[in-house]
């Protein structure tokens, strides 16, 4: 071979060469920019015109905005999960769809931990030490196929099992001897479903005066001296020894309510997850047993971890249980929360609506891998009320804007 044409095979080679490396270089680039399509992480986005949006509603839909709807009966299921950190717009997301649910007729309860909550045409409740109303676990469902005392004493066990761990063996034993007690006293019994419409029923102060009774028949009973100590704070705060709060899902056939905002924002955390969870619980008991029905109730929570128990992915904790059976039910669920650890699996599964809003730095990798999102796509949410949105039946993120009051430059 001539030295020309070496070095002209040489050239072609080289050519080659650096059209291969090229190719392998730029391809996930490319790869890269068709999924992130119009998200720009180094451009924000653009603000809305307007100064202020709301949620406009269209033909039993909610515009959420930038032309997406939001159907809370033509979805698969009707629950949303919206995850977002701090200032992000989770809130003020909630009370616009709480607002549009009453004004498209469902019935609307809103668990409120921060006091921030309050939406028109929704009845306020606080619970407090001088409030008037409380919860009272004690209550019995009067459904003669499944209500009664017997349920409603292992709902409360493992109620307050949850809410004052650890308790043992022994300790949860004397509880549950106690509860069978105190139904017994006020003449409430299993097989005789009359008795449970008494015109007064025991609430968890009659718990805290029949330790009290036991303790002075037996003063070195350290079981009922040291279950005293334990559930001494939910004694104390006395939410639980007063009425109950006006269920706006019409709980034992009473007339429901349009809508009730449940403020919990004025007790401790232990009483904020052992009242939500109590709630929730017999909010999704009375549907269970009125049977299966179309979509008519919501349940709203904003911060949810804080009535998520320590296991998380419990099939028995209550906001699993609506997200997994709530729609046969006629229950709906939206709940938000700034970190998706915080929620167990079958809530993430089973809510057929998505919308992801801006994210800490620190979580957006891995709210990024949940949700299989490029991490770009989570740095353009720069302003409040930015967001992503998916429904289960696409592959597709959206970007939209929620209606949300923009701050002046």
């Amino acid at each position: 071979m001539t030295g020309e044409g070496a070095n002209a095979t040489l050239g072609v080679f080289l050519f080659l060469l650096c059209a291969a490396i090229f190719f392998i270089l730029t391809t996930p680039l490319n790869r890269r920019k068709k999924l992130v399509a119009s998200f720009d992480p180094g451009k924000p986005p653009a603000r809305p015109a307007a100064k202020t949006e709301q949620l406009k509603i269209e033909k039993g839909q909610v515009e959420l905005g930038s032309g997406v709807y939001w159907s809370p009966l033509g979805h698969p299921n009707p629950h949303v999960l919206i995850v977002g950190g701090s200032g992000s717009g989770k809130s003020w997301t909630i009370r616009l769809l709480a607002e549009k649910l009453l004004a498209l007729g469902f019935h609307c309860v809103l668990f409120d931990f921060h006091g921030d909550l309050a939406v028109k045409g929704a009845a306020t409740h606080r619970m407090a030490l001088d409030s008037k109303y409380g919860v009272n676990q004690l209550a019995v469902s009067f459904d003669r196929t499944g209500g009664g005392p017997d349920p409603q004493r292992f709902e409360v066990l493992e109620q307050l099992r949850n809410a004052f761990k650890p308790m043992g063996v022994l300790q949860l034993a004397l509880l549950d001897d106690c509860l069978k007690a105190i139904y017994r006293k006020f003449g409430v019994y299993q097989e005789d479903p009359r008795t449970w419409r008494q015109p007064v029923l025991p609430h968890l102060g009659d718990l805290e005066k029949e330790l009290e009774a036991r303790i002075r028949r037996d003063p070195k009973d350290l079981r009922a001296r040291g279950l005293r100590t334990k559930l001494s704070l939910a004694f104390d705060f006395q939410i639980f020894s007063k009425p109950q709060v006006p269920d706006s899902l019409g709980a034992n056939g009473s007339h429901p309510r349009k809508g009730l905002h449940v403020d919990l924002s004025k007790l401790p955390p232990q009483l904020q997850y052992l009242a939500a969870d109590t709630l929730l619980k017999q909010i999704f008991r009375q549907r269970q047993l009125a049977g299966i029905q179309p979509t008519s109730s919501y349940v709203l929570i904003d911060e949810s971890k804080l009535c998520t128990p320590a296991k998380k992915d419990s099939p028995l904790a209550a906001l699993n249980r609506i997200a997994t059976e709530g729609r046969k039910f006629g229950l709906g669920l939206i709940v938000s929360t700034q970190f998706i650890g915080h929620l167990g699996r079958d809530l993430v599964v089973n809510t057929f609506t998505k919308i992801v809003m801006g994210t800490d730095k620190t979580e957006i990798a891995a709210t990024a891998r949940k949700f299989r999102l490029e991490e770009s796509m989570l740095q353009s949410l720069q302003h409040p009320g930015d967001a992503l949105i998916n429904f289960a039946d696409s592959t597709e993120w959206k970007e939209l804007h929620v209606g949300f009051p923009i701050a002046d430059e």
